[in-house]
């Protein structure tokens, strides 16, 4: 979580487990300070409102889930291998998070959901762009991609099924979909060296 107090980080931490649960809008501030055992008058010691507590709570989380996969990618893994294991990642993240939590901070907290959108597209980019240029070094995408294009394509592929109607939540977010998504990214891209070490990886 973000760099706060003991107190706080355990009134984040609960709120996080009360909205992965059950969702933002079905919690309520007395929920909250009814599961950590304190008064709602010393929650709202720490929070002026409920939005400033959810924006505390997805900014907390943001930031733990983007150090822990920095922390999970070995500088061993080549291109391919990075990937790979931001897709395991997500898979587990969304195991344990409600689609009515996504679907509440979308619908009834836009400016939130507004910080966190570009919050996540910043990070895609930034991963995306470093993850293309080592794998055209290591000769496991092809030599001719233009790194600007082909990250701006993942990333636009990425939003536009998050945002899509044509998805449920629970489709995006299945192991089988986002190992799909990226695979697609990834057969676009490989040289005939990276495709073969694709298709290694895949059948494990």
């Amino acid at each position: 979580m973000l760099c706060c107090s003991g107190k706080e980080e355990s009134i984040l931490k609960k709120s996080l487990e009360l909205f992965s649960i059950y969702g933002i809008r079905s919690v309520s501030m007395d929920d909250i300070s009814t599961s950590l055992g304190i008064s709602k008058k010393t929650l709202y010691r720490f929070v002026k409102d409920k939005e400033e507590l959810i924006s505390k709570v997805i900014a907390g989380t943001f930031k733990e889930n983007s150090e822990k996969i920095e922390s999970m990618l070995d500088p061993s893994f080549n291109a391919i291998e990075e990937v790979l294991s931001v897709v395991r990642f997500f898979t587990e993240m969304h195991k344990s998070h409600s689609s009515n939590m996504i679907f509440d901070l979308q619908k009834f907290y836009p400016e939130t959901y507004s910080v966190f959108r570009k919050n996540r597209n910043d990070k895609l980019t930034s991963f995306f762009e470093t993850n293309i240029e080592k794998g055209i070094n290591e000769g496991l995408y092809r030599e001719n991609l233009d790194v600007n294009v082909v990250k701006k394509i993942i990333i636009h592929l990425s939003e536009s099924i998050i945002e899509s109607d044509n998805f449920t939540f629970e489709e995006i977010t299945s192991p089988h979909f986002i190992m799909e998504m990226y695979s697609y990214h990834l057969h676009g891209i490989v040289s005939e060296k990276g495709h073969e070490f694709l298709n290694q990886e895949l059948k494990k």
